[in-house]
């Protein structure tokens, strides 16, 4: 039986006006590791661009001082394909849980975010939590120029699960099963 792999985590906060996409993990490829992101929410459309040329090319392994991201864990968001803007699979229009504010640049939530996102959460924990998420950036949902589809470059299979949870099953209670992790 061969010994489980040594998985190094690091949770890292990325605002949205961040000017080095792939800051963050970087240095990781650089050095050597392979690299699984994981990104959940508005992550998903800022994310998935951070990745691109970070990833594994189709065919046979290269010999490579460099690591490369070698998958990616998408929750609770969507992904387009490569050069396509989020908005566009909505034909242009945002989700009636949302408005465009064009003047300054951003996509607002216009419901309760307690009950949108933190519902299956205790009272208090999902009013606290409700509180926290703000405005996002409009341009990472309507300027396709940076989405990138690594599944589709990299040659990857895409497997989609879903869960008993709210909109983040992270903070769930216990309500959330997790799904198994395959390595």
């Amino acid at each position: 039986m061969s010994p489980k792999p040594t998985l190094r985590c690091i949770a890292v906060e990325l605002p949205t006006t961040q000017s080095n996409r792939a800051a963050n993990f970087s240095n990781d490829v650089r050095a050597g590791r392979d690299v699984v992101v994981v990104v959940h929410s508005y992550g998903g459309a800022v994310g998935l661009s951070g990745i691109r040329g970070l990833t594994r090319p189709k065919g046979p392994p290269e010999a490579s001082s460099s690591g490369h991201v070698i998958g990616i864990v998408v929750m609770a968001t969507g992904f387009m394909p490569t050069g396509v803007g989020f908005l566009e699979g909505f034909g242009g229009k945002p989700p009636p849980i949302w408005k465009l504010d064009e003047e300054r640049g951003l996509a607002v939530i216009t419901v309760d975010q307690r009950e949108l996102l933190y519902h299956d959460l205790p009272k208090e924990e999902g009013d606290d939590w409700g509180s926290k998420p703000g405005d996002q950036s409009l341009q990472a949902f309507t300027d396709g120029t940076n989405a990138y589809a690594m599944a589709k470059d990299a040659g990857a299979d895409v497997t989609v699960r879903g869960i008993d949870s709210s909109h983040s099953p992270m903070l769930s209670n216990g309500v959330a099963k997790p799904a198994k992790l395959h390595l």
